[in-house]
């Protein structure tokens, strides 16, 4: 049996991805029959039951079936796909992971610190720690590939270039409002309340970047939401509150989908429709750093 795969799990475990039909179950055979005596409920599981999974622990031989499982596509694939996109279009990209995963806000924070330490230095971001590794932590990066980060964007910077920096995963979200909206609208919204944070009123002169944090579902659906999800920018608060819209409100209720909807007219929704394929979400960085005296 061949089995051509295509991974919508962090990491790609073969026997996580839809369940691994076609991977052979190395689980214990003897463990149901452990657990129910560990909690002393065997005569009270059915007899057929009892017999069946004895069955399955003297009988248990090799597998039937021999299956060749390939991975033909994954997170992996398409980041480096984008980063090659984005050289072809004049950045200089860099790929930070394909591992992402923690809480859609925490992260969705640290994408806007990681642009203000990229544009000013860890000296300059406004935390109560030491902010490359608060940001390290919630990217789940090391400290030395932020460094290393760092060190290649103000290369790129010194040549004129924009950076792209693309972290690929799936992160989550805790709900607690009526709000509607999924994981990458969220990240995204989140995103847009630190930019404004650091960028509008850390009063550090002059404005030195124009920049853009992506989050999107490659699959083309962020939740139970039409939307595969959403883009910010530095004024992306100011302009929303601008036209009576509250960014922080919609995020506290989880309508980061109301946000994005209402927001220029929806201009920064990303409306895809479904994909057909799904290898988790794409977020990404467009930075450019405008000289200190422009």
């Amino acid at each position: 049996m061949l089995s051509l795969i295509l991974s919508d799990v962090v990491d790609d475990p073969l026997a996580s991805i839809a369940s691994g039909p076609t991977v052979p179950n190395k689980d214990d055979p003897g463990l149901p029959l452990r657990l129910l005596d560990k909690y002393h409920i065997r005569d009270k599981v059915p007899p057929v039951v009892v017999e069946v999974l004895e069955r399955v622990v003297s009988h248990l031989g090799p597998p039937t079936t021999q299956s060749l499982n390939v991975l033909i596509g994954n997170n992996k694939v398409m980041s480096r796909a984008v980063c090659l996109l984005a050289r072809q279009t004049g950045y200089q990209s860099y790929l930070l992971t394909t591992s992402l995963v923690g809480a859609s806000r925490s992260v969705g924070r640290a994408m806007a610190q990681l642009a203000f330490y990229l544009c000013y230095g860890d000296a300059a971001v406004p935390v109560a720690h030491d902010p490359v590794t608060e940001i390290a932590q919630n990217l789940q990066v090391r400290y030395r590939e932020l460094e290393q980060l760092k060190e290649s964007a103000e290369r790129a910077f010194d040549m004129g270039r924009p950076i792209c920096v693309v972290a690929a995963g799936e992160t989550t979200v805790h709900v607690t409002g009526p709000g509607k909206g999924g994981r990458c609208q969220e990240l995204a919204l989140a995103a847009a309340i630190e930019l404004d944070r650091l960028f509008n009123h850390a009063q550090l002169q002059p404005q030195r970047a124009e920049l853009v944090v992506l989050a999107a579902g490659t699959d083309g659906q962020d939740g139970p939401t039409d939307a595969a999800g959403a883009m910010v920018h530095i004024t992306t608060v100011p302009e929303a509150s601008a036209q009576g819209i509250d960014a922080t409100g919609d995020l506290e209720r989880n309508d980061s989908h109301h946000f994005f909807r209402t927001f220029n007219g929806g201009a920064d929704h990303l409306i895809t429709g479904l994909t057909g394929t799904n290898v988790m979400d794409l977020h990404m960085l467009l930075l450019r750093r405008k000289p200190a005296n422009s």
